[in-house]
């Protein structure tokens, strides 16, 4: 099952998040999604790289967060937090986020406050239980579910006047 929570973040940290974006601009803070932290043949396809950014001080506000919304979130107390930059021509193919060793759940939050159905960049599934859908990346509105759900994020085209953000979030017990 799919979880949306709209409006989830408050106001003053997404605030914080897209300051630490704009001023990470320009810097060597970001890893990118082909230096092995996707996995192989997870960037396949794409024609440009999603910028990874570490998010580890807002681990303690996430996880309270998460909690307060789904009690199913109590007995997960490990987190693993990136924003996610997906400029023009990036995309991610069709995974499923279930490690096999440890059970876990997987979040996005969308957080430009302007984004263009036109510039792509929508989360589409596809799984047994659920069907086939798409979410699209509206600012602030925040996606879980428990792997695995076979989804993706559909290309950012070359219409996008900005890159698509969004925080990723992966929790364990």
């Amino acid at each position: 099952m799919l979880h949306r929570v709209p409006n989830f973040l408050d106001q003053p940290v997404l605030d914080s998040i897209t300051e630490k974006f704009e001023k990470s601009k320009g810097t060597a803070s970001f890893e990118v999604n082909n230096m092995g932290r996707w996995g192989t043949g997870l960037e396949s396809g794409s024609y440009a790289p999603v910028f990874i950014l570490p998010m580890d001080e807002y681990k303690e506000y996430f996880i309270k967060r998460y909690k307060s919304v789904d009690p199913v979130f109590a007995d997960y107390n490990n987190l693993t937090v990136f924003m996610h930059v997906w400029p023009p021509g990036s995309q991610i193919n069709f995974h499923h986020d279930a490690p096999a060793e440890t059970p876990r759940l997987s979040s996005t939050i969308y957080i430009n406050k302007e984004w263009n159905w036109n510039w792509g960049g929508f989360f589409v599934y596809d799984d047994a239980d659920l069907g086939q859908g798409w979410i699209y990346p509206h600012y602030n509105l925040m996606v879980w579910f428990k792997p695995p759900v076979w989804h993706s994020t559909s290309m950012v085209t070359p219409l996008a006047t900005h890159p698509r953000l969004s925080i990723q979030l992966f929790f364990s017990p």
